[in-house]
């Protein structure tokens, strides 16, 4: 179950003209024949959740990469950890982990900005991979099986809206030795691993001047701001980008509550975009937790 109200998402298939979960008519499609009284059209399946992982054996003491894999149907599309205005962010759960196995948290490559009658979304088209580190403690013996179980859960959206998950299952063991690479699901982790965010680089200064964020970064040819916020701390959603090397955007008063302003930089310069985390701490937000100590 989605642990977020579907209201913004019944408003967005509101704006545009199409009912929550409705599907597509069959007459659209010449190819489609008639349905027999009494049955329905089985639905389609729009995203295709698959697990990746870098090799076929894990070892003691080592790091390991796996992933979801999610292949969205074109024309449609899934949401980022802020859907943005409307939708509901996409989420993966790991269970079953044996001791002595971690887990890192899940990391979510940088998503793309889409405004549809006034409402910005944030999400992601085509295929999204989300990635996830395993690291096996050295006390693990070898021979010792590490049963996965992880699940995802998404809303997918074009002119509706339609929810949906997967139960992913797959059994790891440990060996004394890394086992053979997966080729093919390497290319994938490494793929989504070349989109995750990393340290701002050099040259980009990030200030929060009151309620106003202002972001400097030499060279950049735009930049695209993606808070990382409850809805009610977040700014105007739409029109948070600049062409240019200066960004800035106000935040609504209740967001200086919050002990940190956080979101994601995206920056292109020289025709590549690279994303970035970014924070600042709102004015007092230092001082108040200092008096909590």
């Amino acid at each position: 179950m989605f642990a977020r109200s579907l209201l913004p998402c019944l408003l967005l298939a509101l704006v545009c003209g199409g009912p929550l979960g409705a599907q597509e008519d069959p007459l659209d499609d010449p190819l489609d024949g008639p349905v027999e009284p009494g049955t329905s059209e089985p639905e389609p399946e729009r995203v295709k959740a698959s697990l990746v992982r870098e090799r076929e054996h894990l070892a003691p003491g080592e790091t390991h990469w796996i992933g979801v894999r999610l292949q969205i149907v074109p024309e449609w599309h899934i949401y980022w950890l802020n859907p943005g205005d409307a939708g509901v962010p996409t989420e993966i759960t790991l269970k079953g982990l044996p001791k002595g196995v971690r887990a890192g948290v899940t990391q979510w490559p940088g998503p793309h900005a889409y405004e549809q009658a006034g409402l910005a979304s944030f999400a992601y088209e085509g295929e999204v991979t989300a990635l996830i580190q395993l690291r096996v403690g050295k006390d693990v013996a070898p021979g010792t099986k590490i049963p996965l179980e992880i699940s995802a859960e998404w809303l997918v959206c074009k002119e509706a809206c339609v929810p949906g998950a997967a139960t992913l299952r797959a059994t790891l063991e440990v060996q004394a030795q890394p086992g053979a690479e997966r080729k093919a699901d390497s290319k994938v982790i490494a793929a989504a691993r070349a989109l995750l965010p990393r340290p701002l680089p050099q040259g980009v200064r990030v200030e929060l001047k009151g309620r106003t964020l202002e972001v400097h970064a030499e060279g950049a040819s735009e930049l695209r701001y993606f808070p990382l916020v409850p809805r009610d701390h977040a700014p105007g959603l739409t029109g948070l980008v600049s062409k240019g090397a200066k960004f800035s955007v106000q935040y609504p008063p209740a967001a200086l509550k919050a002990k940190q302003i956080k979101g994601l930089l995206a920056l292109t310069r020289e025709g590549h975009t690279t994303y970035h985390w970014i924070s600042a701490s709102p004015p007092g937000a230092e001082s108040a937790a200092k008096s909590k100590s």
